[in-house]
């Protein structure tokens, strides 16, 4: 069973319209907005700006607390989230940049090693 489609006499017509609407202007002229007073300004971001204030005063009474606890009952979510917050790459600039990744991984093994043997007053060197 085909379904008639409307011709654009017919649909101008109002042939469509309930009988409870027929001969109802149309509520705004085209062009014209529902709202003529329009949007009060700032009301776009208000939402926004409230919710990150609230959050702002809840990190500042909770935040130390809820990470020190997160990093005590959940650590490794805690690493995740840390993680998450640190940038994908670290650009080295300075002196270090002149360094080849052999020497970096170097000098980082020295590093580890002296952190280890902190106790030593002996002078640690390269080998």
């Amino acid at each position: 069973m085909s379904k008639k489609l409307k011709t654009k006499a017919e649909d101008r017509s109002g042939a469509s319209t309930p009988k409870q609407h027929r001969g109802l202007a149309p509520p705004w002229r085209p062009g014209q907005s529902g709202n003529p007073a329009g949007r009060r300004k700032g009301s776009r971001n208000q939402l926004g700006e409230d919710f990150l204030r609230d959050l702002y005063n809840a990190w500042t009474e909770h935040g130390p607390a809820a990470l020190k606890a997160a990093a005590q009952d959940k650590p490794a979510e805690f690493c995740k989230m840390v993680a998450g917050l640190l940038p994908k790459e670290v650009k080295v600039g300075g002196e270090l940049s002149e360094f080849t990744d052999e020497q970096l991984s170097a000098l980082s093994e020295l590093a580890a090693k002296l952190l280890d043997d902190g106790d030593s007053d002996e002078p640690q060197t390269l080998q």
